[in-house]
């Protein structure tokens, strides 16, 4: 199912072209569209757009949330953030994104330790398979800790960060790409899929290789919205269930009631610069597919032809990745929610306000 073809989708709106200039929960200004899209433009921004940006930045940092921020950002702009010093966030354990093609920054603030679940089951998985096994010492496996630049085509001047990467010390680029919806709209994750397939390839670098799958790992939870407390325990109404990303949830929001996760595979279409969906899986509380509880790889898909060549390896031999593993790992993490949301968002205020107080001058 390529993006042309998403009518329908539970998770996304009628419309394809959303797909590409749908907002993050929290926005500054209004994105462009696509026909506003110029990767190439490195006019220079005015004084007033230079400040405005750079005051967001600065009180989104000083004021933590796991939402992360998204500003409209030509590349003139861009460049001058990172010019003058307004991108030096490592301070603040913050991480930007920027997507060139879109002309959009993103900045996340923080995110708490479940996740961090995708990148255990992926490891625990890949490094135990037998098939593999020979070839471990040559796979890497990363969190959100690596930046990726060099991206190629519209994506140029791009940079990301990936939720987990697996990759080979012979190439740049990494072979399979996670990236988790604790923080981000899905339709930015559909965005984000779309650079990774069709500019993480290719490139000025040696050994470039590229990113043949994608994985999206979406969290929502369904909340029972405080309405029946005002009507009172007689009145019978038992309150407006919504679904929300995890992170979209604040101190004012109702108390979780049941969180759910789909996972989706993502591969670039055979002769065509786009991405099809070729698995999804509704998988947690429980298998809601009621169908293969396994995600498939090859492969393939994780190894350069260089290695599995040499030790005779079939490409298309399937790596079964039991979802039941990720349910586990996602009840253990699941106990430190409002433990990470008060804790974190509490020290690390405190510390961005230290910072910004020392280091601003606005």
């Amino acid at each position: 199912m390529t993006l042309a073809s998403f009518e329908g989708h539970p998770t996304t709106q009628s419309n394809a072209s959303h797909l590409l200039d749908c907002p993050s929960t929290r926005t500054f200004g209004v994105l462009a569209t696509d026909n506003e899209h110029d990767s190439e433009d490195h006019s220079a921004p005015c004084a007033d757009e230079f400040r405005a940006a750079s005051v967001a930045i600065h009180s989104y940092l000083a004021n933590p949330n796991t939402i992360p921020l998204s500003i409209p950002c030509n590349i003139g702009l861009y460049h001058r953030l990172l010019d003058e010093g307004v991108l030096l966030i490592d301070e603040t354990a913050a991480s930007f994104s920027y997507d060139s093609y879109r002309s959009v920054l993103r900045i996340r603030s923080y995110t708490m330790r479940i996740h961090d679940v995708p990148l255990t089951f992926i490891s625990c998985i890949v490094f135990s398979n037998p098939t593999l096994s020979p070839l471990s010492r040559k796979i890497k496996i990363t969190g959100a800790t690596t930046d990726f630049s060099g991206f190629s085509g519209r994506y140029k001047d791009s940079r990301k960060q990936p939720d987990v990467a697996i990759w080979t010390k012979v190439d740049y680029w990494p072979t399979v790409v996670v990236e988790a919806g604790w923080n981000e709209d899905y339709l930015n994750l559909i965005a984000d899929t779309r650079m990774w397939l069709l500019g993480g390839r290719d490139g000025d670098q040696s050994h470039a290789g590229q990113v043949n799958v994608v994985i999206l790992v979406n969290f929502t939870e369904t909340t029972s919205m405080d309405v029946d407390s005002r009507l009172g325990p007689s009145s019978g109404y038992q309150g407006d269930r919504k679904e929300k990303n995890v992170d979209c949830l604040d101190d004012s929001d109702a108390n979780m009631q049941e969180l759910g996760a789909r996972l989706e595979v993502w591969r670039r279409c055979n002769g065509a610069e786009d991405v099809e969906l070729v698995q999804s899986h509704d998988f947690y509380p429980t298998n809601r597919d009621g169908g293969d509880d396994r995600m498939h790889l090859t492969v393939g898909d994780i190894i350069p032809s260089e290695y599995y060549l040499a030790q005779r390896i079939s490409p298309s031999k399937k790596i079964l990745f039991d979802l039941d593993i990720l349910r586990e790992h996602i009840d253990d993490s699941i106990q430190f929610l409002s433990i990470d949301r008060e804790t974190t968002s509490r020290i690390k205020a405190q510390k961005r306000k230290e910072l910004l107080c020392k280091h601003t001058s606005f």
